[in-house]
């Protein structure tokens, strides 16, 4: 199981505007999808010097009946045991999370049921729907916490199935607006760096962010800088 490590290392001014104005860190997986779109993974609102950002390849599945709107959070819970769907208790929405790994399927039923096997001969995730319920459906992958948290989101309609799997790189971004995980990001609103972690020695990286010049990497060929207005679903989703 693999371990991802990001730093970004903040100046003492930029730290003092980021916390006085209030500003959020948005933080984006990509991921492999026929027509997904990215979700907030991770979000921060509090800062000092230096922000480390881990995770792992460990993933889940959900299904859940929040619809896909830009910049609306979706209800995804965290993995539960092997049951029926999980119901949210401040909301009308249903809602279902659980484990799995690569080369697995996650089948679901009538009548809420839900299983995870192996008739999967794909190095993806399955996710296969044999009701006539649409519904959303994704994967999340574990942060440092042992949380996990939505990258993708897409239509999952009655007798279909989807294959999804995670992909190498993370967008980071500081944003003034006040944004949730599992939140639908479309566009983003400000400037960002995308960071690539294929052919990392010991999965690591380090960039810095200043609030008057932005995202540094000192030229390295796996970060990129991209301007508010950038398409994440066309960045994001492979």
């Amino acid at each position: 199981m693999a371990t991802y490590s990001l730093t970004i290392n903040l100046d003492q001014e930029t730290v003092i505007e980021l916390n006085k104005n209030r500003y959020t860190l948005c933080c984006l997986l990509s991921s492999q999808s026929k027509s997904g779109f990215p979700l907030s993974w991770l979000v921060l609102n509090e800062f000092l010097n230096t922000i480390q950002i881990q995770w792992t390849d460990t993933l889940s599945a959900y299904i859940t009946s929040s619809k896909i709107i830009d910049n609306t959070s979706i209800y995804i819970p965290q993995p539960e045991t092997l049951s029926n769907f999980n119901y949210s208790s401040n909301s009308a929405k249903i809602a279902a999370t659980y484990k799995i790994k690569l080369a697995q399927r996650m089948l679901i039923e009538e009548y809420g049921k839900i299983s995870i096997d192996n008739t999967n001969a794909t190095p993806t995730v399955a996710i296969e729907n044999n009701t006539s319920t649409n519904y959303t459906s994704g994967i999340g992958i574990m942060n440092s916490t042992g949380q996990y948290y939505g990258i993708s989101a897409e239509s999952l309609y009655g007798n279909q199935n989807i294959h999804l799997s995670p992909n190498t790189s993370i967008f980071v971004m500081f944003t003034p607006l006040e944004i949730k995980v599992n939140t639908v990001l479309k566009i983003a609103d400000q400037k960002g760096m995308l960071i690539n972690f294929l052919n990392t020695e010991n999965n690591t990286r380090a960039v810095s962010y200043n609030i008057n010049t932005g995202w540094d990497a000192k030229n390295a060929n796996w970060a990129s800088k991209y301007p508010a207005g950038t398409d994440l679903q066309e960045l994001l989703i492979t």
